[in-house]
């Protein structure tokens, strides 16, 4: 690894805590977005499941009691 990469590493956890907000703004606002935790809810368990918003981990925390 470059210490080009070292920085970007280091750098990257600020950038995503700064845009946090940004990220997860359209979920308190529209109502379809609002009902999506219900979809996590549906998914079978076991299964692999990707994380489509990893961005701030809004839905780790559920996939990963359904996940494998």
């Amino acid at each position: 690894m470059s210490s080009d990469d070292d920085v970007l590493l280091t750098e990257q956890p600020a950038h995503y805590h700064a845009v946090a907000a940004e990220y997860h703004h359209p979920y308190t606002e529209r109502e379809e977005l609002r009902r999506l935790p219900t979809v996590v809810d549906g998914l079978p368990v076991g299964e692999d499941v990707p994380e489509p918003a990893c961005e701030t981990g809004q839905w780790t925390v559920g996939l990963a009691a359904r996940a494998r």
